[in-house]
């Protein structure tokens, strides 16, 4: 059992009332909520104990003074998610139990127990407390709200809740993949590495195919320019003839000159 942390209660008792919740188990093997079963003793007339055991319940309570006795507060699980916080937590509700007087509603009522457990990635177990009061549980209405940061309180971590990277593949062809996490949730490891098998190649298949592309790219250029080159030179050595002028030579060959550059 998880004892509360706390030691005084506003029900107005003079001597501290304990609480102690268990979510696991109904059984338990201390004497945290015990249960003792006396009967008279028809010759001295006196209450003897015949039997002492542990409470079948999820949690409980008994005064500072008496271990003898406890009280339970949650016998029914029940389990509810946060909404608008999926990963940070969930809601516990417990009921049954003995039941207690409601002073509100002047009836006896049967207990309920709320726990508000917080994902705390590094907190462990943790330790329940009063949801509103550092020290103190109201007890009053028979209703006892309580939370818990703890680490269990995380969602189990999954292959998404990760970053992959993976390493070259090495000449016996394996490869380090890593694994570290991103999102908040339980694990053993935040960060840890795993070998797999790989294939090795000289060159990828997208480089390749960029090689090639710029090859093919290089030899047309090469082409145009090696075209266009001659082709002025040719227009060159008709328009610039020795001993002529270059109005005379244009008026001669317009007509030739005009096919050519169309051409």
């Amino acid at each position: 059992m998880h004892r509360v942390k706390t030691y005084v209660s506003n029900s107005h008792h003079y001597f501290p009332v304990l609480y102690y919740i268990n979510l696991c188990s109904y059984e338990h093997d201390n004497t945290s909520c015990m249960v003792t079963i006396k009967e008279l003793n028809q010759t001295s007339r006196k209450y003897e104990v015949v039997e002492s055991r542990s409470l079948k319940t999820m949690a409980c309570k008994r005064w500072g003074f008496d271990t003898l006795y406890s009280y339970s507060i949650g016998e029914v699980l029940n389990f509810i998610p946060l909404k608008d916080n999926l990963t940070g937590g969930l809601m516990i509700n417990l009921t049954g139990g003995y039941r207690c007087w409601h002073r509100e509603h002047k009836v006896l009522s049967v207990p309920s127990t709320s726990i508000l457990m917080i994902c705390d990635l590094y907190r462990g177990v943790g330790q329940p407390e009063p949801r509103s009061n550092a020290s103190a549980i109201d007890d009053k209405n028979c209703h006892f709200q309580l939370s818990w940061r703890t680490t269990y309180a995380c969602p189990m971590c999954t292959e998404k809740d990760y970053s992959i990277v993976y390493s070259q593949c090495n000449d016996e062809g394996s490869q380090t993949v890593t694994y570290s996490r991103v999102k908040q949730c339980r694990t053993e490891k935040d960060v840890y590495t795993k070998l797999q098998s790989c294939e090795k190649s000289g060159t990828s298949a997208p480089l390749i195919a960029t090689v090639v592309i710029a090859l093919i790219f290089i030899v047309i250029l090469v082409v145009f320019v090696v075209y266009y080159v001659r082709r002025n030179r040719d227009l060159r050595d008709k328009l610039f003839v020795p001993g002529k002028a270059f109005s005379k030579v244009q008026d001669e060959d317009a007509e030739e000159l005009v096919d050519n550059m169309i051409s």
